[in-house]
């Protein structure tokens, strides 16, 4: 699935769509969580994705391989980003678990 993080409460509760351009941390830490959404409108809930990493990842173009769940919100297995018309992987839930089990 391909799109951009925007925040959740922004996104359902706000008139205006839009990401807001160069937002603070402050602001997206306001956030409770965030929501990926598609060219076309559709958006998804993303499990699994830490907050951290869908706000280092807001207003970007991403791409989440995962698994569409009943409920419409998607288990992430891996978050990949562009670079020079290239996808690359810059989260991945089974490295994620390996460090949290060496910690």
């Amino acid at each position: 699935i391909e799109g951009t993080f925007t925040g959740a409460n922004s996104y359902y509760f706000s008139d205006n769509k839009e990401p807001v351009e160069n937002a603070s941390i402050a602001r997206l830490a306001l956030e409770k969580d965030f929501v990926l959404v598609l060219d076309d409108g559709t958006d998804y809930f993303i499990e699994k994705l830490p907050k951290d990493i869908k706000m280092d990842y807001y207003n970007q173009d991403v791409r989440i391989k995962g698994k569409l769940k009943e409920d419409g919100t998607v288990t992430a297995y891996k978050l990949q980003t562009k670079n020079n018309d290239k996808w690359e992987t810059v989260w991945d839930l089974k490295r994620a678990e390996m460090d949290d089990n060496d910690a």
